[in-house]
């Protein structure tokens, strides 16, 4: 339950995005930052109340957007908060910042941020658990603060295809997370239409489960690159924070012994080989993708000793440039299914490579 609120609620923070657009579709004028804001705070409102099940009146709770700029526009919400089933807040965004950095007849760029990330919900759920190391992990690998920008461009006006550029970096406390992903997507419906309106159309045609699968044949889509990344945090790295708690588990079962440098290294060792026979144990080991798991781990364990910033997992399109694909209704409707996950995996690996990389530490 815990889980689908929170993809719902991240559903719900993209569709934010998608209210700066629907709120630029004015014609321009010098009112055009009241209108913005007057129309993104009404939208989130019907999102809102769209998204809420019927015995949850207010699952969501947050501050109007507030709009500044001339030629630029930045509309700011103090805060947006994300309730459970008891109105207990699961997480919650501060000072959440939509911004349109560019805007033409054939591109446009936004971006979105937030500071400060709380995860109210989530760090009771692992105090429970009353395990002062687990915690202390979670605590170095939970998200704080996020930033994610999207560029979009038409390549193709009469065919209707347009190009996108998503990146997200997710900071934590003691490591960060990226996200990359470079593709395209086709349609009648962006024939000759301006890069605004094929987004808002776009974007207007997203919102439940139930609504994305009835409008999803409209589009063909292609990724040509993506990719997941975790790395060391601009001011800590991945030893710093696995050496204390390997040094506290050591010394439970050895306080006369002292923690070193030699102790921890065969430490990362053992729990690589703990991992690996854990993926051998499930199956992952001797399918097709046996190489980049392995080299994942093997790269994780240079992170973990200090001789690499991160470890990059990119799904690789086996043909270039990547073809064309639609998305059945039935898919959407029933991606909860482990079953439909597991089709989705198999026509994924079908035409793409997934591929590990170690990124070396920066030249000093």
């Amino acid at each position: 339950m815990f889980s689908k609120k929170f993809m719902i609620s991240l559903l719900i923070l993209g569709a934010l995005v998608i209210v700066a657009l629907l709120g630029i579709g004015y014609k321009l004028s010098s009112k055009i930052r009241v209108e913005l804001q007057n129309t993104l705070n009404d939208q989130l409102e019907s999102l809102v109340q769209a998204y809420a099940p019927e015995n949850i009146p207010l699952w969501v709770t947050y501050d109007p957007f507030v709009c500044t700029g001339m030629s630029a526009y930045q509309c700011v919400s103090k805060h947006i908060a994300f309730l459970d089933g008891n109105h207990q807040e699961i997480f919650k965004l501060n000072d959440l910042t939509l911004k349109i950095d560019d805007i033409g007849t054939s591109s446009i760029q936004v971006s979105i941020k937030s500071p400060k990330i709380s995860l109210e919900g989530l760090d009771k759920e692992i105090i429970k658990e009353q395990n002062t190391e687990i915690f202390d992990l979670y605590e170095a690998f939970k998200p704080i603060a996020f930033e994610c920008s999207e560029k979009n461009q038409i390549i193709d006006k009469k065919e209707g295809e347009i190009s996108s550029q998503n990146q997200c970096i997710i900071q934590a406390k003691g490591m960060q997370y990226g996200y990359n992903l470079e593709g395209r997507s086709k349609s009648e419906k962006f024939s000759n239409k301006t890069i605004l309106n094929s987004m808002i159309y776009f974007y207007s045609k997203l919102g439940s489960l139930k609504k994305i699968s009835e409008d999803i044949d409209n589009f063909s889509f292609a990724i040509d690159k993506m990719s997941f990344a975790l790395m060391n945090g601009t001011s800590d790295n991945l030893k710093n924070v696995l050496y204390p708690l390997l040094q506290a588990a050591y010394q439970k079962d050895n306080p006369k012994t002292p923690f070193d440098d030699n102790i921890y290294k065969q430490s990362i060792e053992n729990l690589k080989g703990l991992v690996g026979f854990g993926l051998a144990m499930t199956g992952m080991l001797g399918g097709p993708y046996q190489d980049t798991l392995l080299n994942s781990l093997n790269g994780l364990e240079s992170m973990a000793i200090n001789e690499a910033s991160g470890v990059r997992i990119s799904l690789m399109p086996k043909q270039s440039p990547a073809v064309y694909f639609r998305i059945h209704p039935n898919l959407i409707l029933n991606i909860n299914q482990v079953g439909t996950q597991q089709r989705i995996f198999a026509k994924i690996f079908n035409y793409y490579d997934l591929l590990a990389q170690t990124i070396p530490n920066a030249a000093k």
